[in-house]
């Protein structure tokens, strides 16, 4: 079910995902042997192991080390770096002139363009519904929320609505949502098992998968996933959230950046 692909020719990184999203006007330096921007996730060997790295038009987001090669992902993977795009933590630069649902504002009201980054929420919803992402937050006006948690019940999942709070434009809504029945499915189990096996001791690993298996789309719309508490705490979250299990050894280790 897995596979590698060969490095990129004129680069040392092969690409593990390409990622679903637009790319920044803002350009980096990273390109292939056509000159071509590298605009996906990518793992090239470095000192001490290997590295991945999210890059955008060229330019690097965010990178994780860890200890052997990931295997690549393949088509309705749950465990996703287009998933790990949508965590909150980065800032996915869009077009210019990108305008709702790409972007969280119309692009009139933010100035200078560059600084605009993905909507979040809006893809989350998408790969939610697609069966892509076992469970993920949304954010946003109380008539946006409310209007996500009435797609996704009626898509057969589960949702549980946040406490509004204050924002720097007005009242922010947020929900859970989560697919119903086993957080586990088909082969996950084994395929996160074979990841951690032999980079995180073994305790670790028996622990988290065993909680894992006992707990349903249900049960992790009742967790605090954005605050994972230890190793344990981290491995389930990056299960709910659909990361890729390679960066969660990177957090847990703080190796990355």
């Amino acid at each position: 079910m897995y596979s590698t692909r060969p490095s990129i020719p004129g680069t040392t990184y092969r690409l593990l995902e390409a990622i679903p999203y637009p790319r920044a006007e803002r350009q980096g330096r990273l390109v292939d042997a056509s000159g071509t921007r590298l605009h996906g996730a990518y793992e090239r060997k470095v000192a001490g192991g290997y590295q991945s790295a999210l890059i955008n038009n060229g330019r690097v987001l965010c990178r994780y080390v860890y200890g052997r090669p990931t295997p690549a992902t393949f088509p309705g993977d749950r465990h996703s770096y287009a998933n790990l795009v949508l965590c909150g933590g980065y800032s996915w630069g869009v077009p210019d002139d990108s305008n709702p649902p790409i972007s969280h504002r119309p692009a009139t009201e933010h100035i200078p363009g560059w600084h605009r980054g993905l909507w979040d929420s809006h893809f989350i919803q998408q790969r939610l519904l697609a069966g892509l992402k076992p469970a993920g937050s949304v954010h946003g006006a109380p008539e946006q929320v409310t209007a996500w948690c009435a797609e996704a019940k009626a898509a057969g999942l589960l949702t549980r609505k946040y406490a509004h709070h204050a924002g720097a434009v007005g009242t922010i809504a947020g929900a859970g949502i989560a697919r119903p029945g086993p957080a586990l499915i088909g082969g996950e189990l084994q395929n996160l098992y074979d990841n951690y096996d032999g980079l995180l001791p073994d305790y670790v690993i028996e622990d988290a998968l065993n909680e894992l298996e006992c707990l349903s789309g249900e049960d992790l719309l009742c967790r605090d996933l954005a605050n994972p508490a230890d190793a344990q705490d981290l491995i389930i979250t990056g299960h709910a959230y659909g990361y890729p299990p390679m960066t969660t050894v990177a957090c847990i280790f703080g190796t990355h950046s």
